[in-house]
């Protein structure tokens, strides 16, 4: 490995490093993967999918999994056995599989997630500790703060994407709140609904990474993306012509 690449890599191993102390959410009943068990060497568990510290692409889910799930799963992103030709039903999570159609429409197929791959693309999410009661419920916007400070930027600056792609108005909400002490004019976007920032991206960061707010890729997201569009074209199709939009700046 290049000495550049080492530097990079112990970098990253620092970020690591501070996520598996890290306690600032405590008092909201978030526990780190450290405390539960089942870690992985990442900066969070999703990350053990796709972690290339040189990727062009840098996808951002909401958040992993309540703590409940995740001990139920060991801290697996997909328990299940799969083969190359599994459908949407036989994942646990049919988002899993969609996200992967996803990252094929740009030419970085992240394989299936039982194993690292994702050559070109790296994948975390904006909140990396793991919430207490409901999966679906909210994240507080102070650990959203939290985890865009602490660990979303410096991982952003770390690898260097030429995009970001955020699922869903969370992770997008996320990066803005991250990067709007350096783009004060990012701040009114922080407020508004999802499909105003949609339409309006993608979107310049002061690093030269261009934010692509995307709808989250699961069946709600799909149905939200075709009530979007005023033709009603089919949600899925729509969805994958916003991830083409990428093919130009990652040729």
């Amino acid at each position: 490995m290049k000495a550049n690449g080492m530097r990079k890599r112990d970098a990253y191993w620092g970020l690591v490093q501070q996520r598996k102390t890290c306690n600032s959410c405590a008092v909201h009943g978030y526990k780190n993967q450290a405390e539960l068990g089942y870690d992985t060497g990442e900066v969070g568990n999703y990350s053990t999918w796709a972690n290339d510290l040189d990727a062009d692409v840098l996808i951002v889910a909401q958040d992993f999994s309540n703590q409940a799930i995740y001990m139920r799963d060991k801290g697996l992103i997909e328990p299940k056995r799969l083969s190359e030709d599994a459908g949407p039903g036989d994942y646990s999570t049919e988002t899993n599989f969609f996200l992967r159609e996803l990252t094929k429409v740009i030419g970085r197929d992240m394989g299936l997630p039982t194993h690292a791959g994702g050559k070109g693309v790296f994948l975390t999410n904006a909140v990396l500790c793991l919430k207490p009661g409901a999966m679906n419920a909210a994240n507080p916007a102070k650990v959203i703060a939290n985890c865009g400070a602490r660990f979303l930027r410096p991982l952003v600056e770390l690898i260097q994407p030429k995009a970001i792609v955020t699922l869903g108005a969370v992770p997008t909400r996320s990066v803005l709140m991250a990067y709007t002490p350096d783009a004060p004019e990012l701040a009114p976007l922080r407020k508004a609904a999802f499909g105003i920032v949609f339409r309006q991206g993608p979107y310049h960061l002061p690093n030269g990474t261009r934010l692509y707010p995307m709808y989250h890729p699961g069946r709600l997201g799909q149905s939200q993306r075709q009530r979007a569009e005023p033709t009603g074209a089919n949600g899925w199709e729509l969805m994958k012509a916003d991830w083409r939009r990428m093919n130009k700046l990652l040729k």
